[in-house]
C-alpha cells in the first residue's frame, strides 16, 4: 500500500510532468517513475490501482 509521502511525491511528479508536456503521463510512465523513485518497494495490484487513481485525480 502506498503511504502518504509516496502518494504525494507521485502526485507532484504527475503535476510537474503535465505542466511541462501539456498532457497527463500514461499509467506505465507513473509505474516506471514510482519503481525508480522507491527502488526497494515491489508493487502489488492494489498499489497499481492506487497509482491509477492518483493519476485520474490529477
Amino acid at each position: 500500500m502506498l503511504n502518504n509521502n509516496e502518494a504525494y511525491a507521485l502526485a507532484s511528479w504527475i503535476k510537474n510532468k503535465k505542466k511541462i508536456s501539456g498532457e497527463n503521463p500514461k499509467l506505465y510512465e507513473c509505474i516506471y517513475w514510482y519503481k525508480w523513485r522507491f527502488e526497494d518497494k515491489e508493487l502489488s495490484v492494489s498499489d497499481k490501482n492506487s497509482i491509477a487513481h492518483i493519476l485520474d485525480y490529477n
